[in-house]
């Protein structure tokens, strides 16, 4: 079974050194060539001339989430990696997963405060304020 993990955090927090871990991970397991790593940026560096514009960035996650489907659909693990700063931004991935019966994976990565994408401060702030953990079980059960 496919699976489609998720790895959220602030710019600059370490959610491609995650996939990457977890592209070694598979490797070990022998199953690596299977292994996908996509993000919204993506779409910028493909599509834009790697100028980042945040005009398009509804663009730039559409795009996102039509190729997370093709390759869960066409066998592969898929690894995506954005900020995800809240659930909202999350439950399209989520629906994704559930619609083609992958496991769904959500990770969070943490940063040591080094930002190694020229993210401003304010930025990073921002993104750290609307940041949400989401823990479905807690949620569920503190309501029954």
């Amino acid at each position: 079974m496919n699976t489609l993990f998720i790895i959220r955090g602030v710019s600059g927090s370490g959610k491609s050194y995650a996939a990457d871990a977890i592209s070694g991970m598979l490797e070990n397991c022998g199953t690596s060539e299977g292994f996908i790593v996509l993000a919204a940026d993506d779409w910028f560096d493909d599509f834009n001339n790697g100028v980042w514009e945040p005009q398009h960035l509804h663009q730039a996650h559409e795009w996102c989430r039509t190729e997370t489907k093709r390759y869960l659909q066409e066998g592969y693990y898929v690894c995506v990696c954005n900020t995800f700063t809240t659930e909202k931004e999350i439950a399209p991935y989520r629906k994704i997963a559930v619609d083609l019966r992958c496991t769904f994976v959500s990770l969070i990565a943490d940063t040591d405060g080094t930002n190694t994408h020229n993210v401003p401060h304010e930025t990073l702030q921002k993104q750290a304020q609307r940041f949400k953990f989401h823990n479905r079980y807690m949620q569920d059960t503190r309501t029954k």
